[in-house]
């Protein structure tokens, strides 16, 4: 099993599915001076009371296990994805996660 725990903003509201909710959180770090975007597909099959908050460009703290994947976006094309099962989410007071940016 591999579990992780991540910091990041959501790219746009959570839906509601059939089997739960779905968000997409994005996680940024520098390489060789540039920055770069990771974004983490999230889906949580259970109800918890931070959904109505789960807004675009909230920061989130998240704890699940990952799935480690190949998107192929042409036939020469292939992006690595990255999915999490959410066990645990809490919100992040963003004032304060913004100092370091």
């Amino acid at each position: 099993m591999l579990s992780a725990n991540l910091i990041g903003f959501l790219g746009a509201d959570a839906k509601e599915t059939t089997k739960g909710w779905t968000f997409s959180v994005s996680t940024k770090k520098k390489i060789n001076n540039e920055t770069v975007t990771q974004w983490v597909s999230c889906f949580m099959n259970y109800n918890n009371k931070v959904v109505e908050y789960l807004k675009s460009g909230t920061m989130v703290y998240v704890t699940g296990d990952l799935t480690v994947g190949v998107y192929k976006k042409s036939e020469t094309e292939y992006i690595p994805s990255i999915s999490m099962a959410v066990s645990k989410i809490e919100l992040i007071n963003s004032k304060a996660g913004n100092k370091n940016e």
